[in-house]
């Protein structure tokens, strides 16, 4: 879902302001994530995961649109750009095996909440 939803969350805050996408962003992502650790069933939890797509989709798509936006010296965007390319890479390095040990210690709720 977040493949999509970059792109097109991406050219709506061109459009509309970025703050109101960033904020429901983060709403969404929210309450997909609460969603999906109280999941009872599969399907549930597909569905959880997918509005959760949406979500992660928007944030990172409205996220690094920002930093030009509130940035213009190019130096100092360029140092919040690799920031955050930087905090992202290591998100995806770390998550998984963050998110393997939580499930084997506590159950597979705890890598939602």
């Amino acid at each position: 879902m977040s493949v999509i939803t970059v792109p097109i969350f991406g050219r709506l805050g061109d459009y509309y302001g970025r703050k109101p996408f960033v904020l429901a962003s983060i709403v969404v992502f929210s309450v997909a994530s609460a969603l999906c650790g109280m999941a009872t069933s599969m399907p549930l939890l597909v569905a959880a995961r997918g509005l959760q797509g949406i979500g992660g989709g928007m944030l990172v798509g409205t996220a690094f649109a920002c930093i030009p936006d509130l940035f213009p010296d190019s130096h100092v965007r360029l140092r919040w750009q690799v920031l955050m390319s930087a905090a992202f890479g290591v998100a995806n390095a770390i998550g998984p095996s963050l998110g393997g040990l939580l499930t084997e210690w506590y159950g597979w709720r705890s890598v939602f909440m």
